[in-house]
């Protein structure tokens, strides 16, 4: 068995899912609203958006040309259909978006696939200066946009009726839950004769499952200045390593590299860069109770995580 399997299996069989299921309604507190906690589903965090690909393919399809990428992580193979490679502004757009979507579902029922808000609210979450709205407006729209036009073929997707992970081979007819788009359609809307100034979002059905199925809270104000590579690091920890769920798993450095989004090849530039994303994620005091190890096991550099001692649950 190799080793990269060896680690899916550990991490399949450990229960992760059980462990960042978060609490029942009743038990949410309500102070979660003033910290702008919001659902995240593990699905982009396995399969990150933000992930460059060296070799796209650009094809036809539906009278526009899509970039299709072949994507590693550690939990196997996915590929994405997009019209175009991701922005940072695109995650804060993704951001925004779920975080709307959890607010709209005030019942937590996940009845109302639909948001519709002034666009003023989109700014003010976003933390745009007044100087630069235009500017924004037109992101946002594009972000929109993108996530409408972009979709994700998870082949190693986690399925949620039966619970267990699924592999299939490209190529292969994959199921619902393992092909997805995060918005279904968007509309600029004029309000009351005046200028479009509201948005109307409908996040995709299969998409909007998984928000329900499989997911994390986030903190809005704490993520949103975070780089992409910052942010998949913080996500990846935060579901890998919640206090009732640790396992020190060794992972090949390389290959979390890139599952993190870290294409430089060189070894030592490299480390750098994932050294400044823990210490961005550090500054803002994200991953205090956590440190990491890098060093050799079963011949190949590898990466583990352990609680601070002191800081220990």
């Amino acid at each position: 068995m190799s080793e990269i399997k060896q680690i899916r299996d550990i991490i399949n069989d450990v229960g992760f899912v059980k462990g960042i299921t978060p609490p029942s309604k009743n038990k949410i507190k309500k102070s979660r609203t003033k910290r702008k906690d919001f659902k995240f589903p593990i699905d982009l965090i396995e399969f990150p958006l933000s992930k460059k690909d060296k070799n796209p393919i650009e094809t036809p399809y539906r009278n526009k040309i899509y970039i299709v990428k072949d994507l590693k992580s550690i939990y196997g193979g996915y590929g994405i259909r997009t019209v175009r490679e991701h922005k940072p502004m695109d995650t804060k757009v993704l951001l925004a978006t779920l975080y709307f979507t959890h607010y709209f579902d005030k019942k937590n029922q996940f009845e109302n696939k639909t948001f519709e808000n002034k666009f003023t609210d989109w700014l003010e979450l976003l933390k745009i200066p007044s100087k630069s709205t235009g500017y924004y407006r037109k992101a946002i729209i594009e972000g929109l946009d993108y996530f409408v036009n972009t979709t994700i073929y998870s082949y190693h997707a986690w399925n949620y009726s039966t619970r267990e992970r699924e592999a299939f081979k490209k190529g292969d007819d994959l199921p619902a839950f393992s092909v997805f788009h995060i918005i279904n359609e968007f509309h600029h809307l004029k309000n009351k004769g005046k200028r479009k100034s509201k948005l109307r979002v409908e996040i995709g059905e299969t998409f909007y499952s998984k928000i329900q199925e499989r997911y994390t809270y986030l903190e809005l104000d704490k993520v949103l200045p975070l780089s992409d590579i910052a942010l998949n690091l913080y996500m990846f920890i935060k579901k890998q390593y919640e206090p009732t769920t640790f396992v020190k798993v060794p992972y090949p450095f390389e290959l979390f590299i890139e599952d993190m989004g870290i294409t430089d090849k060189h070894t030592t530039n490299a480390r750098r860069t994932f050294d400044n994303a823990f210490k961005e994620l550090k500054d803002r005091g994200l991953v205090n109770e956590y440190d990491y190890d890098i060093k050799e096991f079963d011949g190949t550099d590898s990466i583990s995580f352990t609680f601070v001692k002191g800081l220990t649950p």
